[in-house]
């Protein structure tokens, strides 16, 4: 395994034969960042002891996919780095150090690197904000469904994955439950809704060691880690194509659900006025993202929540309880994640029925 201060003249492995997709595809690639040692067990533990406690979030979960209402949020106490991912081994725990790029400089260039290798030949425009986090998961751990509201690229370094892909469709997540989730309602308050019929339209494939994954923003998923622990690092960026496409989706949401200003259907008759709307939408997507979103509003999706658990390795699975009423996968709404993008919205474009949207 390389040394830390080496880095391979290419950390990204790509196949010129095979032309690249149009930007909805998903994005997949090999990489070579398992060949650093910082990846290793010693240098997780020192990236562990060094990251700041409050920006390291540890989260259990359940068994089935359709109740993300039994993700429950954790804390650390007084555990250094190698427990705390023994630990994971033996439990069902996801560790995320968050903006590792904040206190890692090798990091920060592996992450500025990855995503200028990714535009060699994927192009989209100029890319800003980048941050990354290192996720940790033990063997069989999983991710609720879910969607990402800006370009998130998945790199494995050790560990495999499975993920699930799902269209955006009256029969599998429909457009209104995503819209919910980026903007926070409470309907969809931790995640989109599953349910098992939808997986009939699902598309699924595997993500071992070496390779890297990105999907199209706002597109629904779920993933399920392998027999063994999982390492992975998640980055995310904003560049020109998917601020573009962001900005059509939310000024479709500010003018066309609120207000009703929505495309019609396609024809030589209303081919003017569908252009005329979708250009009203993107103004006004770029007038929300310019007052109201900050730089990196986008980039954590979690906040800081009360904790319902502790790692404990003499308990079983190595989660101890805070409240001993509380069963293992009990959970309040309070404690789930928000939306996507709350700061998105103003207070008009809200319903004033959903008091706890931001």
């Amino acid at each position: 395994m390389k040394p830390a201060s080496t880095l391979p003249r290419y950390l990204i492995g790509w196949d010129h034969s095979q032309p690249m997709g149009p930007v909805r595809d998903v994005v997949a690639a090999t990489h070579r960042l398992h060949e650093i040692s910082v990846f290793s067990d010693e240098g997780l533990a020192t990236l562990i002891d060094g990251h700041p406690r409050s920006a390291i979030e540890i989260t259990t979960m359940g068994d089935n996919p359709a109740y993300p209402n039994e993700r429950r949020f954790g804390d650390l106490g007084p555990h250094d780095g190698h427990s705390l991912l023994e630990m994971v081994r033996r439990s069902r725990l996801s560790l995320v150090l968050k903006d590792i790029q904040n206190q890692h400089p090798l990091l920060r260039e592996v992450m500025v690197r990855l995503v200028d290798e990714l535009a060699e030949v994927c192009p989209r425009g100029r890319t800003s904000h980048i941050h990354g986090d290192i996720v940790i998961e033990s063997p069989g751990a999983m991710e609720y469904l879910n969607c990402d509201a800006v370009p998130t690229t998945r790199w494995q370094v050790r560990g495999s994955r499975q993920v699930w892909t799902y269209p955006v469709s009256d029969s599998a997540v429909t457009s209104q439950a995503i819209d919910s989730r980026v903007k926070g309602c409470p309907s969809h308050p931790s995640s989109l809704y599953y349910e098992p019929a939808i997986e009939g339209e699902s598309e699924t494939f595997d993500v071992p060691v070496g390779r890297c994954v990105q999907l199209p923003i706002l597109a629904p998923y779920r993933t399920t880690v392998g027999e063994s622990m999982s390492v992975s690092l998640r980055t995310r960026h904003i560049d020109q194509s998917s601020r573009k496409q962001l900005e059509g989706f939310l000024g479709r949401m500010a003018l066309g659900n609120r207000i009703g200003l929505k495309t019609t259907r396609p024809s030589d008759h209303h081919r003017i006025l569908n252009r005329i709307t979708a250009t009203m939408h993107q103004v006004a997507g770029r007038v929300l993202c310019r007052r109201w979103l900050n730089p990196t509003a986008l980039m954590d999706q979690t906040s800081i929540v009360e904790s319902t658990f502790q790692i404990d390795p003499s308990a079983l699975r190595c989660v101890r309880l805070l409240s001993p009423s509380e069963t293992v996968h009990a959970v309040s709404n309070e404690r789930r994640s928000p939306a996507i993008a709350p700061n998105l919205f103003p207070t008009f474009l809200t319903s004033p029925f959903a008091v706890n949207e931001t």
